[in-house]
């Protein structure tokens, strides 16, 4: 299995026009330099930079900081990724149905986060999860 390459460049474009936005800490230094070669070796490095994770860090906070009442909820996650913003609604006591488009992606959150509910969704084909229930939330 292999990175989705768009998803992997348009991070790596927003991350080059948007250095000003990390925290220092989480800067990868010289852009000259050669990308990792991580990437090449785990199919979820994309998801696991530091460059990455500042972004997930920032999304949280804002989303905390909006004063939304996110406690007990039920929440369907659409384009999940590998599950990296689970963990937020499950610390809140939400039940959470974790989805995404990419079958390796799920199979990943199904190895993170093996008592969460998961499954492949993807939005361009019906009928993708029978019976999904309701949500309190659906967070993209």
């Amino acid at each position: 299995m292999s990175l989705n390459p768009t998803a992997s460049r348009w991070l790596q474009k927003l991350l080059q026009l948007r250095k000003d936005w990390l925290p220092l800490s989480c800067r990868t230094g010289n852009s000259s330099q050669p990308a990792s070669t991580t990437a090449d070796h785990d199919p979820f490095a994309v998801f696991l930079t530091p460059e990455a994770h500042a972004i997930n860090l920032a999304r949280q906070a804002h989303l905390a900081s909006l004063g939304l009442d996110l406690d007990h909820k039920q929440v369907l996650e659409v384009g999940a990724g590998i599950g990296l913003h689970t963990p937020f609604f499950l610390a809140r006591g939400c039940e959470v149905l974790v989805t995404d488009g990419n079958p390796g992606n799920v199979s990943e959150i199904r190895r993170r986060l093996p008592h969460v509910r998961s499954a492949l969704l993807d939005l361009e084909q019906d009928g993708a999860i029978a019976d999904p229930g309701t949500f309190d939330i659906v967070y993209c």
